[in-house]
C-alpha cells in the first residue's frame, strides 16, 4: 500500500457541520495530533530526510518540540503499521474516522483496502488499529496536547486562519462539482494543518448513517511557508496558505478524487476495463508518472481523470483562461498526453445527462470507448 506522494475554536467546533453546498474550512485536533506522531515515526523521518531543509521547517520545529516522545508507544505503533504495509507513508487523515480527542473512538470503518491483508482477518486488522488508537489517546495526554493547542500553538492557528481568508475557493465550485459529477454529499470540509509535512493533499469520503461527508486535506504550500521558524516569535511566520492558486488546485484536485474513488477501485467491470487499457502505460508514460510519485497504471488513469475534472470545473465556474492554461500545462509539462482523447470522449457524458445521471454510470462507457480510440504517443 505504500506510496510516496509526495479565539481558539478548534476544540469546540461541531463534529459534523451540516452545510450543503457550503464549504467548511478548518483544522482538526485529531489530524494535528497524528501529524506530530507520524513526524516522529520512521515514515516522518523518511519524508524529512528525502526532502531536506528548507522544506517543511514549521513541521520540523513543532516535531522537535516533542522529540522526547520519539519512543512513545503511539510512535512505535505507527512504525509497526507502516513496516507491515498496513498504512501509507503519511496516512494522518485516517484520524478523520475518529471522534475528537481525547475520546478518539472509530465511528466508521476505514476504506476496504485497509482490511485487505494476506495473513490477517479483517477483525484482526481492526484489533491492531484499535490498539494504535488507544496509544494515540495516551500520547495526547502524555504530550499535553490539549494545552499545547489551546495556548502555545494558538498564535499559529490564528495566523493560519488569517491567511486562509484570502485564498478561499469560490463557493460555486461545490455546486459545479455536484452538478457535473452527480455527486451529492451532506457536508464538505477542507482540513488545513500547522503540524503536518507540507505540500500534501488527500481526500476522504466518509459515510455515516447513510450520510456522506467529504474531507479534503490540504497541507501548507512549501513555496510560501517560512524557512526560518521561531516558535517563540510567530508574528513573522508565514504558515503557507497565501497562494490562492495553490490552495484551489489542491482542494479541487482532492475533491474530484472522491468522485472516482469507489467506481475505479471497487467496481469489477471497471477494473477489467482498466486492465484492458494497461497497454497505455508504456515506458515513456511510466517514466513521466514515476517522476510525479505515481507508480501504477491505475494511478495514472485516475490522475488523468482528475486533472480533466479540474479543467472542466474551471470551465463551469467561468475561469476559461485558467482552465485552458492548466489543460495545456498538464499535457505538455506533466505528460498527461491522454487528456485530449478523454476530453473528446466526455462529450457523450456532457450531452446525455438523462442517460448518465452521475459519473459512475458513465465510466464503463468511457473506458470502453477509450480502448477503441486512437491513442497519442509521446514526442
Amino acid at each position: 500500500m505504500k506510496k510516496i506522494c509526495l479565539p481558539v475554536f478548534l476544540l469546540v467546533i461541531p463534529w459534523f457541520i451540516r452545510a450543503q453546498d457550503t464549504l467548511d474550512i478548518r483544522y482538526d485536533v485529531n489530524l494535528e495530533t497524528m501529524a506530530i506522531i507520524y513526524n516522529l515515526s520512521d515514515a516522518g523521518s523518511f519524508l524529512f530526510e528525502h526532502n531536506p531543509p528548507p522544506r517543511a521547517m514549521l513541521a520540523r520545529a513543532i516535531t522537535n518540540r516533542f522529540s522526547d516522545l520519539s519512543d512513545h508507544e503511539a510512535v512505535q505503533w505507527v512504525n509497526y503499521l507502516y513496516e507491515h504495509d498496513m498504512v501509507d507513508l503519511y496516512d494522518i487523515d485516517l484520524s478523520l474516522y475518529m471522534t475528537p480527542l481525547p475520546e478518539f473512538r472509530q465511528y466508521a470503518p476505514f476504506p476496504e483496502m485497509y482490511y485487505e491483508n494476506d495473513s490477517l482477518s479483517a477483525e484482526e486488522v481492526q484489533a491492531i488499529f484499535d490498539s494504535c488508537h488507544a496509544a494515540v489517546r495516551r500520547f495526547y495526554q502524555d504530550a499535553g496536547l490539549e494545552d499545547f493547542f489551546r495556548r502555545e500553538a494558538a498564535p499559529l492557528y490564528k495566523k493560519m486562519m488569517q491567511e486562509l481568508s484570502g485564498v478561499r475557493p469560490p463557493e460555486n465550485y461545490l455546486s459545479a462539482f455536484r452538478s457535473f459529477y452527480g455527486n451529492s454529499a451532506d457536508t464538505y470540509s477542507i482540513i488545513v494543518s500547522v503540524t503536518s509535512f507540507n505540500g500534501i493533499g488527500r481526500s476522504r469520503k466518509i459515510t455515516l448513517h447513510a450520510e456522506d461527508h467529504i474531507y479534503q486535506f490540504v497541507s501548507a504550500d512549501p513555496s510560501t511557508q517560512s524557512a526560518n521558524i521561531d516558535l517563540d516569535h510567530t508574528e513573522n511566520i508565514t504558515i503557507g496558505y497565501t497562494d490562492p492558486e495553490y490552495f484551489r488546485e489542491i482542494a479541487v484536485h482532492e475533491l474530484i478524487h472522491t468522485a472516482f474513488e469507489r467506481p475505479l477501485r471497487y467496481d469489477s467491470t471497471n477494473l477489467l476495463l482498466i486492465e484492458r487499457l494497461s497497454f497505455l502505460y508504456n515506458a515513456p508514460m511510466e517514466k513521466a508518472m514515476n517522476a510525479q510519485g505515481y507508480y501504477s497504471w491505475s494511478q495514472c488513469l485516475d490522475e488523468h481523470l482528475v486533472r480533466l475534472g479540474e479543467y472542466q470545473l474551471s470551465m463551469l465556474t467561468g475561469d476559461t483562461v485558467q482552465a485552458n492554461r492548466y489543460l495545456q500545462y498538464c499535457i505538455s509539462e506533466r505528460g498527461f498526453i491522454y487528456l485530449p482523447v478523454l476530453q473528446n470522449l466526455m462529450e457523450e457524458y456532457i450531452n446525455n445527462r438523462e442517460l448518465y445521471p452521475d459519473i459512475a454510470s458513465f465510466l464503463p462507457v468511457l473506458l470502453d470507448a477509450w480502448w477503441r480510440s486512437e491513442q497519442p504517443e509521446f514526442d
